[in-house]
């Protein structure tokens, strides 16, 4: 974290150029209008909404970050589409290194995590819990399923004995 004034920070999401699919990622950043170098400015006393704000032009910016070649292919990661949800694997270590970075950002000598970053990282942990759930309830689901699938089948064999 580097501290431009007084009351305004910059967070560094990077995009390492060891990357296998860099030169592609660092093209899409740019065509998605995001700083290639990963630089996000966050003011200490911003609006919860702004807050919330920032935090998913990070979401969408570590998403393609984070993304493989299949979620590059299949996820729907192009430049014609915002960056939405591609996989689990993929959200999961985007709002883990939205997370990460956040906790990471004190610097030496500074004591104390200006409001708006604990505001992001109270706004990320929610965010990780909500997907929690979701995929929880995906998994309810796709079980009832399999279930019902696995029991009309057996009844259906059951009728044929």
């Amino acid at each position: 974290m580097q501290q431009q004034a007084v009351d305004e920070h910059e967070l560094v999401m990077e995009l390492s150029e060891k990357d296998v699919l860099f030169e592609k990622k660092k093209k899409l950043l740019e065509v998605k209008g995001f700083d290639p170098t990963g630089k996000i400015k966050i003011k200490s006393n911003c609006s919860i909404e702004l807050v919330k704000s920032i935090l998913e032009e990070m979401l969408q910016m570590a998403r393609i970050i984070h993304s493989d070649e299949v979620d590059l292919y299949f996820g729907g990661i192009d430049a014609l589409h915002p960056v939405g949800f591609c996989s689990p694997r993929n959200e999961l270590e985007s709002l883990h290194s939205i997370l990460s970075l956040v906790d990471n950002s004190v610097s030496d000598g500074e004591q104390i995590r200006p409001k708006a970053f604990q505001d992001l990282r109270n706004a990320t942990l929610d965010m990780i819990h909500e997907f929690g759930n979701d995929i929880s309830e995906d998994a309810k689901i796709l079980a009832s399923w399999n279930l019902d699938r696995r029991n009309s089948y057996y009844n259906g064999a059951k009728a044929t004995v």
